[in-house]
């Protein structure tokens, strides 16, 4: 695939990608009181040890890895082991709690890490406070008899930052694949004006990618109809799958911004995904092709 001598903008969103100190990173969740707790939490990223009673603690099933982000936003995501999932948390004082925690529902192939999985994020749904020290955060849960313990993850690991931009239709998809890349399937659902089908079906679509990079033409097309404005993006994405494989998908995404203006509307200027037609791209044709073709009727 060739990108040599084509005007478009390319948008690289690893699992690990890194908003810029300058990127203003907007809530997407329930807004959390600020306080020096909650901000020595976001953005760190950490990997469970064991769990439960002090002094009795299991350790976590050889060879998985469950893990635990806090963004800056107010939203925390991570893997069950299993599962990517995501939520809200609010952290004040040495308090520590998690909301709207959903999953993917991939089965574990194992009964042990199954059983984990489901306890950790039983344990998330109870949490009571949190004590950090170093490179060492406890979660206590169950009215604090029992504690997830955590190390931090290396320092090698890239930083996992959400972003999000609703001011334009590209910097929509942005955010919209970010999300993805991240695991916060939820954020995701919510870019769309009329989510598609139920939630658990959507985040099961993804449960199998690992990262991806989306690549878009400027808009094709400004339409303007009853209070609002349509925007044709042409898009092709690279999905990486868990088995190492990948796939190029093309399409055509329209985004819809409402030309009302508040109390008639939530926020003034946002842009939604309307609606999209995105299919896997034949075998063999380049991207400026599919990028030519993808809104075309």
């Amino acid at each position: 695939m060739r990108f040599s001598k084509l005007m478009l903008l390319a948008i690289v969103l690893m699992t690990s990608a890194c908003a810029s100190a300058a990127t203003k990173i907007k809530a997407t969740g329930i807004p959390v009181e600020p306080s020096i707790y909650e901000n020595r939490l976001a953005n760190t990223q950490w990997i469970l040890k064991s769990f439960g009673q002090e002094g009795t603690e299991t350790p976590v099933v050889e060879g998985s890895t469950i893990t635990l982000n806090f963004g800056t936003d107010g939203r925390a995501s991570g893997s069950g082991g299993c599962n990517g999932y995501s939520g809200n948390y609010t952290a004040q004082d040495d308090k520590l709690t998690f909301s709207r925690i959903l999953s993917t529902k991939r089965a574990c192939g194992d009964n042990d890490a199954t059983r984990q999985e489901a306890h950790y994020f039983e344990a998330l749904q109870s949490t009571d406070g949190f004590n950090l020290a170093d490179d060492k955060l406890t979660i206590f849960y169950n009215d604090d008899k029992n504690s997830l313990n955590f190390n931090k993850a290396p320092s090698s690991a890239p930083s996992q930052l959400s972003y999000e931009n609703l001011d334009n239709p590209v910097s929509l998809l942005a955010s919209y694949f970010n999300a993805v890349n991240l695991g916060e399937y939820l954020r995701a659902w919510h870019y769309w004006e009329k989510p598609p089908g139920d939630f658990e079906d959507f985040a099961r679509a993804f449960a199998n990618t690992v990262k991806v990079q989306l690549i878009v033409q400027p808009p094709v097309s400004l339409n303007g109809a009853a209070g609002s404005l349509y925007v044709q993006v042409p898009a092709v994405f690279i999905a990486q799958h868990r088995d190492g494989s990948e796939r190029v998908y093309a399409g055509c995404y329209v985004a819809r911004r409402s030309n009302l203006r508040p109390p008639d509307i939530p926020k003034k200027g946002v842009w939604h995904i309307h609606k999209a037609k995105v299919k896997p791209a034949s075998g063999g044709t380049e991207i400026p092709e599919l990028l030519a073709q993808a809104c075309r009727n």
